[in-house]
């Protein structure tokens, strides 16, 4: 077990879970802007949803890619090179830094109905940050880590970065 890589994405980990957590307060209060429908409307397109299920299956594909490189990197330690030890600090530093951000930004971003580039700038550094962990996953040769972290990476640069960010107040309605 690597404690310090253990420590790290557990207590990183607490800003991105406590943001979702104000997430889902500030959007049940009556009369709020900002609500998981307004966060999800990009992946509406002239009524179809297909692009929000597609969305919600490779977030839950994400979560459990995060949850096995999370295993693999942190609990059973299959790091082999104090390198890889260091790109994996500063990755999940980076991802777990702005990915605790983008909440609240985004609800900045509702509440002024305004698109920042700072928005896309944490979309795009959680993307990066996730290189690092697919470096590592080959380097390594292990083609499960390999594949997840190709899922997390995908998700992240290609959904969230460029189709979500896209499409956020795009839309009619706000």
């Amino acid at each position: 077990m690597d404690l310090d890589l253990l420590l790290l994405i557990l207590v990183g980990g607490i800003p991105v879970l406590s943001s979702y957590l104000h997430l889902y307060n500030r959007s049940t209060e009556e009369d709020s802007r900002i609500s998981v429908d307004a966060l999800l409307q990009p992946f509406v397109k002239d009524g179809n949803n297909s692009w929000k299920y597609l969305w919600y299956f490779t977030s839950l594909l994400t979560v459990a890619s995060y949850i096995y490189i999370f295993i693999e990197f942190a609990i059973n330690d299959a790091l082999e090179e104090d390198w890889q030890r260091s790109v994996l600090v500063v990755s999940y530093t980076l991802f777990l830094s702005n990915a605790g951000q983008y909440t609240h930004v985004t609800m900045t971003d509702l509440a002024m109905n305004s698109k920042s580039y700072y928005l896309q700038y944490n979309l795009y550094a959680v993307a990066v940050a996730s290189v690092g962990f697919l470096v590592v996953a080959i380097t390594l040769g292990d083609v499960w880590l390999i594949v997840v972290t190709i899922i997390i990476f995908v998700h992240h640069l290609w959904l969230d970065a460029w189709v979500w960010y896209n499409g956020f107040l795009e839309y009619e309605g706000l």
